[in-house]
């Protein structure tokens, strides 16, 4: 079994909602974003379907403890009450359970989907969860799944040949006929009902990773002792597991995939008592890290639970060393493959997105702007909405490498502000630190904001990429010259909003801010650093030192003139006769990458010693700054 689709409606931060889910789905965002909602919504259907009944009620008087009582009205989306939460999902099923579940509804061919859906109300004092609606769905003869398939295969084929997809929808002739067990709230037939809860009960299994540490009572001396962090099911599961010599060697083999060696239970097959040997010394399981302890019982529950089964895991990365990270999400997708097993995951970790092979169900999770009606009045509140980063094509890995960091840095990003070059993103780097530390900004201090260089990238993808793949408020700086104009006029042609979104320096360059006497000197100290034993020989060209001598008046521009633009094509060519070999191994293949490098160093060199902020540029930020404060398109920062 695994779950296709989630509706959500109305419950806790979650207005209104629809996710997808693949054999492994990772949910990953900020604090209080809703992916743990999400988990408690596959939660509230399965943990209380059962064979008894589908209407159970919870007497809210009868809950004394505060915190649970307080947690009731954010059951519904901003305390919705008026109006029930309903939950639904959509299942399918493998051939082994399609072939059990068929006879439930004298099907010949095996069934395929499920669809189940509840509704949570409160009644005064009562609050009620009640199974509204179960269809299972399957071909009524085996000729008809002949047929669907074979109409899916003369599809493919016709892609193949033609390159184009082509709509044969086998919808058409609808070759899946329902069979409907409850409908509204009223069951069709008891036994049906039955037969099917029997088959997918216990199906949906949710890891806890947090119980926590209790308290050691009666020890005089605290803090001697040792208890384990792992609940009670995960280390049951591992007793389980380690007792048969088949399952404790693949254990065993996965563990080592993640952390290279281990160390192995002893007396395996009696582990009322779990124990392992350390350097020739028997310990107890408690002894061992907590990120061993709670890999171990995440591997060993999935194991001992086997094929078919779904699970809900949050943070599996939880007290594990950053260098396992990524293998732990490497072996959890080969664990998923090989066992047939379905994983819905939580987590705050990049680098477990970076471990993973098959990106496409990594979903993040946000919160937007949504005017909806409270109290009678409409009214614009913030709402979970989940995005699928990873379908829109790997650019946003590839920028991701270029720029140093994993793949899923961008998830946790609230802004990304686009300027040209490097030298420009260290500078206005510097600049909002200025005036962070003025406390003149507002929101940018409280945010997780990215500044990337878009240089020779396509603007308008870079826009496209992080405005409509991850959600994000998108801002352009550029330059004051014609490249910067161009780069304005694509901007502006995504719909950002020039002076909203889009700024343009007074100045050509962001260097040409920089006092002349503070940019000569960190010219000099990068030519120095770069040419080593060649530094004389290169200044003692007459060229070389006019075009210096200028920016000692002038610092980087000249009326309007790049004048690094102009020494670095002088430089390209002095090089090429003095020692072309240096070129090769300073990769400055041609006079823009001397430019560029150049501008990079000599940003890093004058940042840290800068105290003010150009006017126009302060400007810039501040109109930032006061942009991300505030909804546009529907998204709250």
């Amino acid at each position: 079994m695994k779950i296709e689709r989630l509706e959500v409606k109305n419950f806790r931060s979650i207005y209104d909602l629809s996710v997808e889910f693949g054999r492994i789905t990772v949910l990953i965002g900020r604090n209080s974003s809703g992916k743990t909602s999400i988990l408690n919504a596959i939660r509230v259907i399965f943990e209380n379907l059962d064979t008894i009944s589908t209407e159970k009620n919870l007497d809210v008087n009868t809950i004394t403890e505060q915190g649970l009582r307080d947690q009731i009205r954010g059951l519904w989306f901003y305390t919705h009450q008026n109006k029930p939460i309903k939950l639904a999902v959509s299942l399918n099923f493998d051939k082994e359970e399609g072939d059990t579940l068929k006879d439930i509804c004298g099907l010949e061919s095996g069934v395929e989907k499920a669809y189940i859906e509840v509704s949570i109300e409160k009644n005064d004092n009562q609050i009620t969860w009640k199974l509204q609606n179960i269809v299972v769905y399957g071909h009524v003869t085996e000729t008809v799944k002949i047929a669907k398939e074979a109409l899916e295969g003369m599809k493919e084929i016709h892609s193949k040949v033609t390159k184009r997809n082509v709509d044969l929808k086998a919808e058409r002739f609808n070759p899946l006929t329902q069979c409907v067990i409850v409908e509204n709230g009223t069951v069709k037939n008891e036994e049906v009902l039955k037969s099917f809860l029997d088959i997918i009960k216990d199906k949906v299994y949710y890891i806890d990773t947090f119980s926590g540490v209790s308290k050691m009572a009666d020890i005089p001396i605290k803090g001697l002792f040792t208890q384990s962090i792992t609940p009670l099911e995960l280390m049951n599961a591992i007793r389980n597991v380690i007792r048969t010599f088949a399952l404790r060697k693949m254990l065993y083999d996965y563990l080592r995939q993640i952390r290279g060696n281990i160390y192995e239970y002893e007396q395996p097959d009696r582990a009322e008592t779990l124990t392992k040997s350390y350097e020739g010394t028997s310990l107890s399981y408690e002894l061992f890290g907590s990120g061993d302890q709670i890999t171990e019982g995440i591997l060993a529950s999935i194991i001992s639970k086997g094929k078919h089964h779904v699970f809900l895991i949050e943070e599996p990365e939880v007290h594990l060393h950053p260098a396992y990270v990524r293998s732990l999400a490497k072996v959890l997708e080969i664990l998923a493959n090989s066992l047939d097993v379905q994983l819905i995951i939580v987590t705050h970790s990049p680098d477990f997105i970076a471990g993973l092979k098959d990106k496409r169900f990594v979903i993040g999770v946000r919160k937007e702007l949504i005017e909806t009606e409270l109290e009678g009045y409409l009214t614009i509140l913030p709402a979970t909405i989940v995005f699928y980063p990873f379908r829109g094509g790997r650019l946003s890995e590839s920028l991701a490498r270029e720029l140093g960091v994993v793949p899923g840095y961008f998830l946790f990003s609230d802004a990304v502000i686009l300027v040209e070059g490097n030298s420009d993103r260290i500078l206005l780097q510097r600049y909002i630190d200025i005036l962070i530390e003025k406390q003149l900004l507002e929101n940018l201090p409280k945010l997780s904001y990215t500044i990337v260089p878009f240089g020779r990238r396509n603007l308008k993808e870079l826009i496209k990429v992080f405005r409509d793949d991850y959600g994000l408020r998108v801002f352009v700086i550029a330059d004051n010259d014609q490249q910067g104009r161009k780069a304005v006029n694509d901007a502006k042609e995504m719909e950002l909003r020039e002076n909203y979104e889009v700024f343009t320096t007074n100045r050509k360059d962001i260097l040409c801010y920089i006092k002349s006497e503070d940019f000569v000197k960190a010219l000099d100290e990068s030519l120095r650093g770069n040419l080593e034993d060649k530094y004389d020989v290169v200044m003692q060209d007459k060229e070389i030192r006019s075009v210096i001598d200028e920016m000692k008046l002038h610092g980087a521009c000249k009326n309007g003139e790049d004048l690094l633009h102009r020494l670095s094509g002088i430089l390209f060519n002095v090089l090429k006769d003095v020692d072309e070999n240096l070129l090769d191994i300073l990769e400055w293949h041609k006079g823009s990458l001397i430019e560029r490098d150049l501008k990079q160093k000599i940003a890093e060199k004058v940042a840290p010693k800068l105290t003010e902020v150009p006017d126009d540029i302060m400007r810039i930020i501040l109109s930032i700054d006061r942009e991300v404060g505030v909804a546009y398109g529907g998204r709250v920062i």
